[in-house]
């Protein structure tokens, strides 16, 4: 055997391994993603429920959050600052949300369900109030998406 023969077999071993490694990456990607995607969701969520649940611990809180998404003008000047604290964290998950969907972190499935949620919650006086006067500190993309929800 000559050795243009020998480095031909050679080369050609080389190429076979290329494309398996490369296929191999492929394939550790694709589940990588998968991983990525299903953690953030799962993240966002309980976060989501974790909200929820304290919402609902305190009667006092609940209270205050249907009254300060209902008529934010019913609450006097410290429940109203106590409602911006208790909105806030929904506020921040549900931009986390709208962004990670837009990065395509966020199942279509998910994302329908929260986004009916968020035009839910957003429609109401209190969120509106809440921002026009704090919306410029969340994304302007998804201070855009939330504009687009109007008063009930």
């Amino acid at each position: 055997m000559s050795w243009d023969a020998v480095a031909a077999i050679a080369e050609t071993v080389g190429a076979v391994a290329v494309v398996v490694t490369i296929a191999y990456l492929a394939v550790q990607i694709r589940q990588n993603t998968k991983a990525v995607r299903s953690a953030a969701a799962q993240q966002l969520l309980e976060g989501i429920a974790e909200l929820n649940q304290f919402l609902g611990s305190d009667p006092e809180v609940t209270d205050l959050w249907w009254r300060g998404t209902a008529d934010p003008q019913s609450l006097s000047e410290q429940e109203w600052r106590r409602f911006i604290h208790v909105a806030s964290p929904m506020i921040r998950r549900m931009e986390l949300m709208f962004l990670n969907r837009r990065r395509g972190f966020v199942e279509a499935e998910i994302w329908e369900a929260m986004a009916n949620n968020m035009e839910h919650w957003f429609s109401t006086p209190g969120m509106q109030r809440w921002f026009s006067e704090f919306g410029t500190a969340v994304h302007a993309e998804f201070r855009e998406y939330v504009s687009s929800f109007t008063v009930r």
